[in-house]
């Protein structure tokens, strides 16, 4: 190029550009974090709490999303836990500190007007931090929920056609599987749930609770068509366990 052949307006432009003819706008990096002290905590029926705290020292880390995910098996393939099926939950945020707390449940759950699962059994679990453009992307250690599956088996009631007003006898036998294992009797209480024809309400009619062997009896009057279903609520090293209704007809 002959800069003599320039007006003199641009050569005055070109010689306020510093040398390097650009020059990059410097961008901080985000600031690393951490997520420490991740736990979950099993509580009845089919509840649990995770806490936690996301890190990164000097930074604001309050009101930060955070995402809640779980994992079939260890190396599994990981799945978002999807809060918002829950009535009322919200998801998980820092608040001041960055600490964060929340209690969720895992089992079936009715979203849509239908029966969903939500969360896994027996699954591992993690917090993860998705970062933002001050602070950037973490993922909290694996942790796995101790609880073990329950069931509600041999579930019946004699008879199944009764007259108006005429007594009912419900039986069967709670069992849990240790391990993962071979299922055994366990003693805990068990729900026996009713709704009557033409109701979408469901009520409690008997609470029996199980003997050493884990059977349990309940006997009780019955005056209307009713769907009846066993249901244990789950504690803190159990999951909750139901199963579909049975029709008892009444003349």
């Amino acid at each position: 190029m002959n800069l003599r052949s320039l007006p003199a307006i641009t050569l005055a432009v070109l010689a306020t550009v510093p040398a390097t003819a650009a020059v990059a706008h410097a961008t901080a990096a985000p600031a690393p974090t951490t997520i420490t002290g991740f736990r979950m905590v099993s509580q009845a029926p089919g509840n649990f709490v995770v806490s936690g705290r996301l890190n990164s020292p000097g930074m604001v880390v309050k009101d930060k999303a955070l995402i809640l995910e779980f994992a079939a098996k260890s190396g599994g393939k990981w799945y978002q836990y999807q809060h918002w099926m829950l009535k009322g939950k919200k998801g998980l945020r820092t608040t001041a500190g960055g600490a964060f707390k929340a209690d969720y449940f895992n089992g079936w759950t009715v979203y849509g007007n239908k029966v969903r699962n939500i969360g896994q059994p027996n699954a591992y679990w993690r917090v993860r931090f998705a970062g933002d453009a001050t602070v950037a992307a973490s993922t909290s250690a694996v942790v796995r929920d101790p609880r073990i599956d329950a069931h509600v088996a041999g579930w019946k009631f004699s008879p199944r056609s009764i007259r108006k007003g005429s007594s009912v006898t419900f039986t069967g036998v709670l069992v849990h599987r240790p391990g993962n294992g071979a299922w055994k009797p366990y003693r805990g209480r068990v729900y026996i749930l009713g709704r009557q024809k033409g109701a979408k309400t469901w009520y409690w009619y008997a609470r029996p609770t199980t003997n050493s062997k884990g059977r349990f009896t309940a006997r009780f009057r019955v005056y209307k068509d009713t769907m009846f279903s066993p249901v244990f609520n789950g504690d803190k090293t159990h999951y909750a366990s139901n199963q579909p209704g049975t029709w008892l007809n009444v003349r």
